[in-house]
């Protein structure tokens, strides 16, 4: 049963406990759902950047296997599904990229191509 954690900016994050993690850890007459809930803040208090997150528990099955889109996920209606109007995130070159195309003169494209020599 995996745990989503949703962010302040609504992006989420998924976390998987092991089904050994879990039966060890379980308590007599406690479902794995409760387990998992139980343990959710002491794995919240492991991790800094979820220390403003909430958890909600949900369903393998509500979840989406492609992994490639993580950054779109967002919690809806209990389902993690993948947001197709959050942008992709920007190149990491483009500021070099828009250096280069914006240089107007000799030294100015020097410089944007002494970063990139730089940055290897």
């Amino acid at each position: 049963m995996p745990i989503c954690w949703t962010k302040p900016d609504g992006s989420v994050r998924l976390m998987q406990l092991s089904p050994k993690f879990l039966a060890d850890q379980a308590l007599p007459g406690e479902t794995t759902a409760e387990t998992v809930a139980r343990l959710a803040p002491l794995e919240q208090a492991k991790n800094p950047d979820l220390a403003d997150a909430t958890f909600t528990l949900v369903t393998t099955a509500n979840t989406p296997a492609e992994r490639a889109n993580r950054h779109k996920w967002r919690l809806r209606n209990g389902r993690v599904e993948v947001d197709a109007a959050v942008p992709d995130p920007p190149d990491p070159k483009q500021a070099l990229l828009d250096a280069i195309e914006g240089a107007t003169n000799l030294a100015q494209l020097k410089a944007a191509l002494r970063s990139l020599v730089s940055a290897r």
